[in-house]
């Protein structure tokens, strides 16, 4: 008894769509241990720290994948049953969704004067991030364009950088920012 009907046509459009998409996950392996390669120089810590930043990364954009996926599979239902104004209710949908996802996790990073109740330069303001990320001082670069800030840094032993009036981060660090 036959239970898959093999058409032929339906698989060379299945492999058409899918080539890119192996192509893309597999350039995002190539640059997860590319990255790993160029850190392990720096030691242990680094190269967990670089492993522990892809996966997280990975997550996060798994989570947007899964939103475009079912994005473009009720569109292209609602497209092929000619519901065409419900194209962009799933549209609408997926974009209220991946913001509802999006700015909770961006504001998870960032520290605000106002709700830490001290501001940079002093020092507990570094202190407050520095404990509540784990981090040692030495194991930190503080850039800022700030003589004030750079110099609250440099109190509590953090490597720092002042990045000059019309200097661009992207040529102090060629190697590290692209």
């Amino acid at each position: 008894m036959k239970f898959i009907k093999s058409d032929k046509r339906i698989s060379s459009e299945v492999i058409t769509l899918a080539i890119p998409i192996i192509f893309s996950n597999l350039s995002r392996v190539i640059m997860g241990l590319t990255d790993m390669a160029m850190v392990s120089r720096l030691g242990a810590v680094a190269l967990a720290a670089t492993g522990m930043g892809s996966l997280l990364l990975w997550v996060v954009m798994s989570m947007g994948i899964g939103v475009r996926t079912a994005v473009q599979t009720v569109t292209s239902r609602r497209l092929g049953q000619k519901i065409f104004h419900e194209c962009g209710h799933a549209l609408h949908n997926g974009l209220m969704l991946v913001l509802i996802i999006a700015i909770p996790a961006t504001l998870l990073g960032i520290y605000y004067s106002h709700e830490i109740g001290v501001r940079k330069p002093h020092s507990e303001a570094f202190r407050l991030v520095l404990n509540e990320n784990h981090l040692k001082e030495k194991e930190v670069l503080f850039i800022d364009d700030s003589p004030q800030h750079i110099k609250g840094a440099k109190k509590l032993g953090i490597h720092t950088y002042y990045l000059k009036d019309n200097e661009e981060i992207t040529t102090v660090f060629p190697d590290i920012v692209q």
